[in-house]
């Protein structure tokens, strides 16, 4: 291997593994807002929303648009304001797995293309 391919994976293992912390603490962070959305319902039950407020809460994967949840995340009502942090960080938690997932892709692409040449330089070697 070259000096070039080792530093390449050196790049891309501490890439990763900044990426995996990343992604941890993100998860970490909406199992966080998660907990405390479950112990306001737990301590002062159901929530009291207006029918307006429940329609326009989002479900957990559906895209929001930016003034909804700008209007949302000014509620008075510390349910929404919860339930909201629950979904941004649940957004922010699903780009943090995708990022993830493109750079292992990537490093092991990378890895394949590498033990592919060297097989193949290996083989040339033998003949």
């Amino acid at each position: 291997m070259s000096n070039e391919e080792i530093t390449k994976l050196q790049d891309l293992a501490n890439n990763l593994q900044t990426t995996f912390a990343q992604t941890k603490h993100k998860l970490e962070e909406l199992t966080q807002s998660f907990e405390a959305l479950q112990d306001y319902e737990r301590v002062f039950g159901p929530p009291t929303l207006s029918l307006e407020e429940v329609q326009s809460l989002p479900f957990c994967n559906e895209p929001m648009e930016k003034e909804v949840a700008a209007s949302l995340e000014r509620s008075k009502n510390p349910y929404v304001v919860l339930y909201m942090q629950v979904y941004r960080d649940q957004q922010e938690a699903k780009e943090a797995v995708t990022k993830q997932r493109v750079m292992a892709e990537s490093a092991f692409e990378f890895v394949k293309e590498l033990t592919r040449r060297n097989s193949s330089s290996s083989r040339r070697k033998n003949e």
